[in-house]
């Protein structure tokens, strides 16, 4: 199994995380799940959201389900989702990892949103298609580090990238499954034709590292059938966000709860040169995103 890095955590600033993160919320990005799950004959009674975290993804749902059940292995993340979602009384919450969740009733949609790469993967995507109903849609998505596009940005983004890099320190040694999955932009993610089908992969900014340092490498036999759809698109105003400074620390300081502090000498250094070269003004970001949607046979 991959280590779970925020299952043991017994706090983390959501907050902060949330903050720092791509709002997609108001993008035309749920509206590609929508209208998949809408041209499937998809219904719209219950979703089930695994690895909900603060519960961000659960109250989108909200709005477009009759009920939504949201899980996490983590009991304080849970807690943090009860209360984002206290006066949605269609929402509910349990503690369970998404490898072992059990349902009497089956789920129209799953959601799996930044966290594929925590699981057990080939055991979380089986429980999958037993949650699911036939007909049900699964949705999977993960973005990675941002891409910083204003011209003569490089050293900002090399600088950011090998910071990120040193700051993960404590989940070495970064190799295994859950690490490719990331370095194929989740071509390694298989969804059997037996089990699935109209599988769609959409890629967003493909032609950048979907992985939030170097090391995330690419050495996964790919498990894209010749049947599945697979979209790659360049555009570099997809959820694109001006940020300063400021901001890009508290991205970085916010990617994984930690025991200690991963800022030394070095880090510092490069953290004074990042704020030189960001000079006091806002620079342009946007992100390289996966998307991928399944139907149930």
């Amino acid at each position: 199994m991959a280590e779970n890095i925020f299952e043991g955590a017994a706090s983390f600033d959501w907050e902060n995380y949330l903050n720092c993160r791509p709002n997609y919320r108001q993008s035309d990005f749920y509206p590609l799940i929508w209208d998949y799950h809408t041209s499937h004959g998809g219904q719209w009674n219950l979703a089930r959201d695994v690895g909900t975290g603060p519960g961000n993804v659960a109250e989108v749902l909200s709005t477009k389900f009759a009920k939504v059940e949201g899980s996490d292995p983590s009991a304080f993340h849970i807690e943090v989702a009860k209360r984002k979602c206290i006066e949605l009384p269609n929402v509910s919450f349990a503690v369970s990892r998404a490898e072992d969740v059990v349902a009497t009733t089956k789920a129209d949609l799953i959601t799996v949103a930044e966290c594929l790469p925590l699981m057990d993967i080939e055991r979380a995507m089986g429980n999958f298609s037993e949650l699911l109903k036939p007909g049900g849609t699964l949705a999977i998505w993960f973005y990675g580090g941002p891409i910083y596009i204003d011209a003569g940005d490089e050293e900002i983004q090399a600088l950011h990238r090998t910071i990120t890099s040193l700051s993960y320190d404590e989940i070495k040694p970064r190799k295994g499954n859950a690490w490719s999955t990331i370095g194929s932009w989740f071509d390694n993610v298989e969804l059997p034709e037996k089990i699935w089908t109209d599988v769609k992969r959409i890629k967003w900014n493909s032609d950048k590292p979907l992985g939030f340092s170097d090391e995330f490498q690419n050495d996964a036999a790919s498990c894209v059938r010749p049947d599945e759809v697979v979209e790659e698109k360049i555009d570099r105003s997809f959820w694109d966000k001006e940020v300063d400074f400021r901001w890009a620390k508290s991205f970085i300081d916010a990617q994984i709860p930690r025991q200690k502090s991963y800022i030394t000498l070095e880090v510092e250094t490069m953290y004074d040169q990042m704020e030189k070269l960001m000079a006091g003004r806002v620079h342009k970001i946007t992100w390289p995103v996966v998307l991928i949607l399944a139907t149930k046979k």
